[in-house]
């Protein structure tokens, strides 16, 4: 009975290994990741098993969880969780590129900091704020927007408030950004000039006078 039960073991054991010799296991190894992306949900968002929310829920991913993103398909992302691929959101995600480098360095030269926004322009919501002297990467230049990483996340910050150095194409020598130098008004004498009218400062305590027309001067 004993040697039976023995035999009965073996024979359903390498049936099993036969078996599963012919079941094709995915290996998700073979594609590389495209970036990284973390969930900013405050507690978790759903998963899909397609690029929208007509497909069906394939599970839950947790909030400040960092997972690998293979595809993007408009506002949704292919990610890797728990050993299986699912669609997320891109309304909850914080997506980093995998080979997004640098083209230069910015220092904030605001007094105590600067607004930072989601995209080029004030139009978009705020995405913080950077302190004065912090000096972060810039990878994208539109206008007079930047777009620079801080605190774990892509954001956009004004020129104004930012003294940019691009690199050269090799990426490793800085080159400072040309500034347009202000070119002196020749100011007449008092005897040579005459007056056209006469105004009145209206500033409640005093404002400030410049060399020029403009806030460069």
């Amino acid at each position: 009975m004993y040697k039976a039960s023995v035999r009965r073991f073996f024979a359903l054991f390498l049936a099993i290994l036969m078996v599963s010799s012919f079941v094709h296991i995915p290996v998700y190894a073979e594609e590389e990741p495209i970036g990284t992306a973390i969930c900013t949900a405050s507690k978790a968002m759903n998963l899909r098993s397609g690029p929208g929310t007509s497909y069906e829920k394939s599970g839950s991913l947790p909030a400040k969880t960092v997972v690998d993103v293979y595809e993007i398909k408009g506002e949704w992302y292919r990610i890797l969780y728990n050993g299986a691929f699912h669609w997320a959101n891109g309304d909850y995600l914080r997506y980093t590129p995998a080979d997004m480098e640098a083209i230069g360095t910015a220092v904030c030269t605001a007094k105590v900091r600067m607004n930072l926004r989601k995209g080029p322009g004030t139009s978009y919501d705020k995405a913080g704020t950077l302190p004065a002297k912090a000096v972060v990467p810039v990878y994208e230049i539109q206008g007079i927007w930047h777009k620079i990483y801080y605190n774990d996340q892509y954001c956009w910050a004004s020129g104004d408030y930012l003294a940019v150095t691009l690199y050269e194409d090799d990426g490793n020598t800085p080159t400072p950004t040309p500034t347009a130098t202000p070119i002196p008004t020749p100011t007449p004498s008092a005897s040579e000039e005459k007056a056209i009218g006469e105004a009145v400062c209206l500033a409640k305590v005093r404002m400030n006078l410049r060399k020029g027309p403009g806030t460069s001067y």
